[in-house]
């Protein structure tokens, strides 16, 4: 057994990603896991798995970030969500 799959630290790696899926920061996520943001890119690094499930949450989170973007996007331009066809909206540079 390595210091990588032992029950401590993998307890410690799965109570930090249950976190790491609440928010969308790694240092919070650590913080509030109680590790030091370090071993966390460190178990990345050198664990296969771990880094598997990171960078999924990752995904999640950017993919959830888009969609915010998208959203706000829509907001601010109303023309966006018209049912006029594309055709009919008359579009200018801005000054």
């Amino acid at each position: 057994m390595t210091l990588l799959n032992r029950p401590k630290t993998v307890a410690r790696q799965v109570r930090f990603l249950a976190e790491f899926q609440r928010v969308p920061s790694v240092s919070l996520a650590a913080a509030r896991a109680g590790l030091p943001r370090g071993t966390i890119y460190m178990w990345r690094h050198v664990n296969a798995a771990f880094k598997v499930a990171f960078d999924r949450i990752a995904a999640e989170h950017a993919r959830r970030r888009d969609v915010k973007r998208i959203i706000r996007c829509l907001e601010h331009f109303p023309v966006l969500q018209s049912d006029l066809p594309i055709k009919s909206i008359a579009w200018a540079p801005s000054p």
